[in-house]
């Protein structure tokens, strides 16, 4: 039997509440990172990425601006 999973409901509320944070509109934006939600929520971003297939963690629009924003950070 493995290690009981930290997957949780209020989990998913401060993934939630990370991403609100960082979605308001202006100059200071600061915009979510898969990252940045894995240290916010004390994971590895591979478990964000294990996680979201399991249970979504954000919706599929913050989701994919987040991977969008991750792509362009690299080029």
């Amino acid at each position: 039997m493995g290690r009981p999973t930290k997957l949780t409901d209020a989990l998913i509320e401060d993934a939630q509440m990370f991403v609100e944070e960082r979605s308001g509109i202006g100059i200071h934006t600061l915009l979510p990172t898969v990252e940045g939600l894995a240290l916010r929520l004390h994971i590895s971003r591979e478990t964000v990425y294990e996680w979201s297939t399991l249970k979504p963690l954000v919706d599929n629009a913050t989701e994919e601006q987040m991977e969008d924003h991750q792509l362009r950070q690299h080029f």
